[in-house]
């Protein structure tokens, strides 16, 4: 397993995510100047690529146009294609100099790999509630679970 899913996987868990779609050319370029200090505008471009990949703003074989990208963020064309070159390097994207750039399929084994770090993932994140909950939040799982069986009963499925 390649760090391509690595990242993918970590990234879409431990990176802040921010809706673009609905902000203004000058918003998208704030935030950009100030969501990652410390990064090159073209690493800020790439990495707010990158999270729009990992929430399925680009589904996977999706053509991404330099230009409306250029324009959505407030910059220039060639900023956009080197955050994008970046990303077909680290195997989020894909190049073809007749389709351009398109967000990379991930294989079935790459998908299998993130379930299985998920599962292991989730596993601690359990223990370290227990460890660490307190009587409120035994208190919240109760009732989740009375929530969940009442599903069970009212829909005869089962949850749990």
């Amino acid at each position: 397993m390649g760090p391509v899913v690595l990242n993918r996987y970590f990234n879409s868990v431990l990176e802040r995510k921010i809706d673009h779609s609905s902000l203004s050319k000058s918003e998208n370029f704030n935030i950009l100047l100030t969501e990652h200090k410390g990064l090159t505008l073209v690493e800020k471009i790439a990495n707010s690529v990158k999270n729009q990949i990992i929430k399925n703003s680009y589904p996977e074989k999706s053509r991404l146009d330099i230009n409306l990208l250029a324009n959505h963020y407030g910059v220039s064309y060639g900023t956009v294609r080197e955050a994008l070159i970046g990303l077909v390097e680290e195997r989020y994207l894909i190049f073809s100099s007749t389709d351009g750039f398109r967000v990379a399929p991930m294989s079935i084994h790459e998908f299998r790999h993130i379930i299985e770090l998920r599962k292991l993932l989730e596993v601690e994140a359990l223990k370290n509630s227990i460890k660490n909950g307190d009587e409120k939040w035994e208190g919240d799982v109760t009732f989740s679970h009375h929530r969940l069986s009442s599903l069970e009963n009212e829909f005869g499925i089962a949850v749990s």
